[in-house]
């Protein structure tokens, strides 16, 4: 009787003592998990800051500097743009990273965060007409919305060796009597499949740029088109990196650089919220994007929209926290508003996952 009191009394011992030593590291995961969410959030705070308080014009500069009675008159909308693409154009499409300390922020973490624009991609549901059928301006002369597409999809095919995926996307617009809801709806037509691992863009890990080396061409799915915009066309200020692929426009550096931070806001400064790029563009987005009109696409022209109000923001969020990562993908609409006799603006999410 005394060896089987001892026994048991060994086996509880043992079995409470495996239970404990696998509760310990999953709950510290679960506690790291968690904290790794609260800190994605936190990416997306930091996100909307950037794109509500841009960058102040040297006449808001002075206007703040000299003691004044008179309130400052609020931004016109060309100034307001100005602004905005001096604080966004530096780190479009490009990892910010934040570390985070116990000692200093009560937290241990890495928090990364890529804002990117959706009025740079093309927005799929205004570039089809799914009444009649038929890609928009598609008997115009050049061919309008079709060419684009064709274009674009010819050049991919050849890059990610596939074929059909224009036509499969043809036949698939054909039988849809309504807009798509969601661009990740195309993952249904079975020449997409190729875009399963390339979902959403991933902007590029390197820290340093290896000279004479360009950096490898890929697309991302959500990253090349959109449903959330006001045009069909591009705005050529704030292109997606599959963008730039499918213009044939040379890849952004993977890092922030001051000087071309200097350099974007002498350009910004020819900015206007209406343009005749077949005319305007080596005048302006050459200096950014380092390619001369004529060395684009013919179907530029259509690609390519007048206006260059940005409305329309992602932003994709890495944070990680002990062993625990989190991934968010955001959709935000920037929207003017007027409050006691004041424009004000304010970020208003569309749609976001975890990826």
């Amino acid at each position: 009787m005394t060896l089987l009191m001892i026994s048991l009394g060994m086996l509880i011992t043992s079995s409470l003592f495996d239970r404990g030593s696998s509760y310990t590291p999953f709950a510290h995961a679960v506690i790291d998990r968690q904290k790794a969410i609260f800190l994605a959030y936190s990416g997306l705070a930091l996100t909307e800051s950037q794109l509500l308080h841009p960058a102040q014009t040297e006449k808001e500069k002075q206007e703040a500097t000299t003691e004044s009675k008179t309130a400052p008159k609020p931004p016109t909308d060309q100034e307001d743009m100005q602004q905005l693409l001096t604080t966004l154009l530096p780190v479009l499409n490009k990892w910010q990273t934040f570390i985070f300390t116990d000692e200093r922020d009560g937290i241990d973490g890495t928090l990364k965060i890529c804002i990117m624009s959706e009025d740079g991609k093309l927005n799929i549901n205004k570039l089809y007409d799914f009444k009649t059928k038929k890609f928009k301006d598609e008997t115009a002369q050049g061919g309008g919305f079709k060419t684009i597409i064709a274009g674009i999809l010819g050049d991919i095919e050849k890059t990610m060796q596939t074929k059909e995926l224009f036509a499969s996307l043809q036949r698939y617009l054909e039988k849809r009597d309504y807009p798509l809801n969601d661009v990740t709806e195309l993952l249904t037509i079975k020449a997409f499949d190729v875009f399963r691992n390339a979902i959403y863009y991933q902007p590029s890990e390197s820290q340093k740029e290896q000279k004479g080396k360009e950096r490898s061409r890929t697309y991302a799915l959500t990253d090349l088109f959109t449903t959330i915009s006001d045009d069909a066309g591009v705005n050529p200020w704030v292109l997606s990196e599959s963008m730039r692929a499918a213009l044939q426009i040379p890849p952004s550096t993977a890092t922030i650089d001051s000087k071309q931070t200097e350099q974007f806001a002498q350009v910004i400064k020819q900015f206007k919220m209406q343009n005749q790029w077949p005319q305007e563009w080596d005048t302006s987005l050459k200096n950014i994007y380092g390619i001369e009109y004529s060395r684009l696409p013919k179907y530029t022209n259509i690609a390519v929209r007048a206006s260059g109000l940005v409305r329309y923001f992602s932003v994709l969020i890495h944070s990680t926290v002990g062993d625990a990562t989190q991934q968010l993908y955001v959709i935000l609409e920037r929207i003017k508003k007027s409050q006691d006799n004041k424009t004000v603006y304010q970020i208003v999410i569309r749609s976001y996952y975890w990826l």
